[in-house]
């Protein structure tokens, strides 16, 4: 008698505002079992010189985005999308289908890896909109209070004003929160947040096991 057809993870989409601690809960996840598709890694890796990324951001901001070595003035463009909502829009435009495609891609191989759970952690979920949540079964957002992204925000070193421009510049954290199919408050301590990210486990394996994977 056959095996059967292999079971297929659930896809989680990992998402949050600005400093309310997205990474360590996905890397509290991956702890647990479950892959990990980065989106800001993918774009880091796409935005390399040459890059299609890389290629749609200089089309998008000249070549006073890049210096001397061909990069990408990381810092300099950050700084712009944040004070300035036609140029976040513009590289949203040139920038989001090129990393939705590649995370496709990505999610396809990763479908067959033999983990229960693949986490992708996308910081603009719900901002990318619908074509980002396609890729996804259920979204799981991190939330902390706004002070205490605040204080997160200042301890990577942004000053006052970036870290509030920062955070203004997403969709606030609560209307994500009301649209999540998980929660996880990251106000706390670690300890807290694992016990947390423990329990949602459960039900992510739970929900694995369905008759076919794509």
């Amino acid at each position: 008698m056959g095996a059967g057809p292999p079971a297929c993870p659930y896809v989680l989409g990992v998402t949050g505002g600005f400093a309310s601690g997205k990474s360590v809960v996905t890397a509290m996840l991956a702890r647990l079992g479950a892959a990990v598709l980065d989106a800001d890694r993918v774009v880091r890796e796409l935005s390399v010189p040459g890059g299609p990324v890389w290629q749609a951001i200089r089309q998008a901001f000249g070549e006073q985005v890049l210096d001397e070595r061909g990069e990408i003035r990381r810092a300099q463009l950050r700084r712009q999308i944040f004070a300035d909502p036609q140029a976040r829009r513009r590289l949203d435009a040139a920038t989001h289908p090129i990393v939705l495609e590649e995370l496709r891609r990505r999610l396809a191989r990763l479908r067959h890896s033999g983990a229960p759970v693949i986490v992708v952690e996308i910081p603009l979920l719900y901002e990318v909109g619908e074509a980002a949540r396609a890729l996804v079964d259920g979204v799981l957002v991190v939330w902390a209070d706004a002070e205490t992204c605040r204080r997160r925000a200042l301890a990577r070193g942004l000053s006052p004003q970036e870290a509030r421009q920062a955070i203004e510049a997403q969709l606030p954290l609560e209307a994500k929160r009301q649209q999540a199919d998980f929660v996880v408050d990251n106000s706390g301590g670690l300890d807290e947040t694992r016990r947390q990210v423990e329990a949602i486990w459960g039900l992510l394996v739970s929900r694995a096991h369905r008759p076919r994977c794509p």
